[in-house]
């Protein structure tokens, strides 16, 4: 599986195992809605450390998954984007609509 999901009382942990591409990207909307479905969770810590590039259905499913949350009054943070992967969120201004941490624990105590 190319995620990894942790649960942090109200908050899920996603870690992005791998290049975010098409395959991935898809299995992370899928993991968001049973979260939101199953769990009632609605804040989402995505930890992309281990994930060095992004394909623009990749980019369109961390906006999916941000609105998603977001209409039910949630956040979704990013953690520890790959080098690579925080030029391209530079270039297309993404960097701009999600909240960036260094690591886990940080995001889970800006969560709170």
């Amino acid at each position: 599986m190319p995620l990894k999901v942790e649960r942090y009382t109200s908050v899920c942990v996603i870690s992005v195992q791998g290049d975010f591409v098409a395959e991935n990207a898809k299995v992370l909307l899928q993991t968001v809605d049973e979260q939101i479905a199953n769990n009632h969770v609605v804040e989402f810590i995505l930890d992309m450390g281990a994930c060095e590039v992004a394909d623009s259905i990749g980019l369109e499913a961390l906006l999916a998954a941000k609105r998603k949350s977001e209409e039910l009054f949630g956040r979704i943070s990013l953690v520890g984007p790959h080098e690579n992967l925080t030029r391209t969120l530079e270039i297309t201004r993404l960097h701009q609509l999600f909240t960036i941490h260094p690591d886990v624990p940080s995001a889970l105590k800006a969560m709170r």
